[in-house]
């Protein structure tokens, strides 16, 4: 059935796609809070911050694609029905190829220098056992495969699918860890499963990819003329992508470097909370890149800047609450869960780190609206410039400071979005501060959930207490921006989708 005449939707719906991205996150993030006290206690400090570097060095290597996977989500867009569905599917071949050639030539060299690259951390090679070495080559190159089946139904803006897969993907990966550790296994045995788990993503996301676009062909081919069309679009994604994972997965390396793998789990602890910042919004805005290339393509300037503004207003609405309850009940959060003492050394580090992942969110959705815009250059020297700062103040600050000096540098490196987010606004004539008046609204809002949180930590005592007072306060806030009239039209609309969407799911 060709993709022209079958799984295309009539018109995409950006609340439904952020629904589905979001529960996406959530349930993962709720297998993996149960999960982690497990295997810390289970493996050792040490050895589940080899498993830490292990889920980053998957993150890092595969973000040297050369942007093909962004640029492959553009130039499939391009293509979509009823523009060019011969060309769509020959797309989808190219990037299927292309990145499965990547995901070759990258296993084959960490599986030839892994002794080195573990060296580099302190991290004995040895203790990974006789197969373990393998299970990180293997997940990279079934992680370069994945990014190539995922792009066809981000193009086409058909979320919910790939969600369903990257959502069990995520829970069996952390639940089958926690079985094999009391099960008696080692880490061995749990980085094999991890790379399991990514070779049975990819085969699901290979079906429903091929499902969507009703076949195409899996044959790799070895001539790219579609892809070499945006293959500058793609350099430059890739520069500006590389550079952000360093931002975000390479201050776990220099952890390690500087203060051990022990050091490297519990940073990553903090690390992996906060950047579940990053997730949301990028599950909140997943929805824009596809758009805002078919609006690019339409010229439609108008449209792309109210796709814009509407998002990144939600995406700061949705955000920010959950910043305030994080900061304020962070650290007891960590005490119920991972101890008084764990708690105490990563605390601080946890608050500084989600400032900073928010920060970053930031500039989700300009960088959603600037690649369909055709425009990754710019990104890339942002990016490059946040990386160069990580580097540098994380060489500076961790002798001294230790974890908490690479949280601050995390930070430091954040700051250039403010720059990036500028330059959109002056590329759609927007005005130099078009949130300025939200912001107001939203730091008076926050009053209310400040002046329940506050007072109320010194008297949580349980994962009830805290749970229910985190909810108060979260609700707190929205009951503010309602009741103090701070709500648009736009927002009261958006409610009132999202409460027929979730009544339409109950009834069915």
């Amino acid at each position: 059935m060709p993709v022209a005449e079958a799984h295309r939707p009539q018109r995409a719906s950006g609340l439904r796609n952020a629904l589905a991205n979001v529960l996406g996150l959530l349930v993962p993030l709720a297998v993996y809070l149960g999960a982690t006290p497990v295997l810390v206690h289970g493996l050792g400090a040490a050895q589940f911050g080899v498993l830490t570097l292990f889920v980053a060095a998957i993150l890092l290597v595969s973000s040297f694609d050369l942007g093909l996977s962004t640029g492959g989500v553009r130039a499939l867009g391009r293509c979509l029905p009823p523009a060019e569905p011969a060309g769509f599917l020959a797309v989808a071949t190219e990037l299927w190829s292309a990145l499965l050639l990547l995901g070759i030539c990258f296993a084959v060299l960490v599986y030839l220098t892994g002794d080195a690259l573990f060296g580099l951390v302190g991290v004995d090679v040895h203790a990974l056992g006789e197969f373990g070495t393998l299970a990180l080559p293997l997940a990279i190159l079934f992680g370069f495969c994945s990014a190539a089946f995922a792009a066809i139904p981000r193009a086409m803006e058909m979320f919910v699918g790939l969600t369903v897969i990257q959502v069990l993907a995520g829970s069996l990966n952390w639940l089958g860890a926690v079985v094999l550790v009391r099960s008696g296994f080692g880490l061995e045995a749990v980085l094999l499963w991890f790379a399991a788990i990514s070779g049975g993503a990819c085969l699901a996301l290979a079906w429903w990819a091929n499902r969507l676009v009703g076949g195409f062909h899996m044959m790799p081919v070895v001539h790219f003329p579609a892809l070499r069309h945006s293959f500058s679009f793609s350099l430059h994604a890739f520069l500006g992508q590389a550079a952000s994972m360093g931002i975000y997965h390479a201050d776990k390396f220099l952890v390690a470097h500087f203060l051990g793998a022990a050091a490297a789990g519990y940073y990553g602890l903090a690390s992996s909370l906060a950047f579940r910042f990053l997730t949301l919004v990028a599950a909140l805005s997943g929805f824009v890149f596809p758009r805002a290339v078919r609006l690019a393509e339409s010229g439609d300037t108008t449209g792309l800047r109210e796709t814009y503004l509407r998002a990144s207003r939600y995406v700061l609405l949705i955000s920010w609450p959950v910043l305030v309850v994080a900061l304020s009940l962070g650290i007891v959060f960590l005490r119920f869960w991972v101890g008084d003492e764990v708690a105490e050394a990563v605390g601080p580090v946890l608050q500084v780190l989600l400032v900073a992942y928010f920060v970053a969110a930031l500039s989700v959705v300009a960088s959603q609206i600037f690649n369909g815009l055709g425009n990754a250059r710019i990104g890339a020297l942002f990016s490059v410039l946040g990386g160069a700062v990580n580097l540098v103040a994380c060489l500076l600050l961790l002798p001294h400071w230790g974890v908490q000096g690479a949280a601050l540098a995390s930070l430091l490196s954040m700051l250039q979005v403010f720059g990036y987010t500028a330059a959109l606004h002056r590329n759609l004539s927007l005005a130099t501060w078009p949130f300025a008046g939200l912001w107001l609204r939203i730091f008076a809002a926050s009053l209310v959930p400040l002046a329940l949180l506050w007072p109320g930590v010194r008297w949580v005592d349980s994962w009830l207490g805290l749970f229910g007072l985190g909810f108060a306060g979260w609700l707190g806030f929205y009951a503010a921006w309602f009741c103090l009239r701070f709500a648009d039209a736009g927002d009261r609309a958006m409610l009132l989708r999202v409460g027929g969407f979730i009544s339409r799911d109950l009834r069915s």
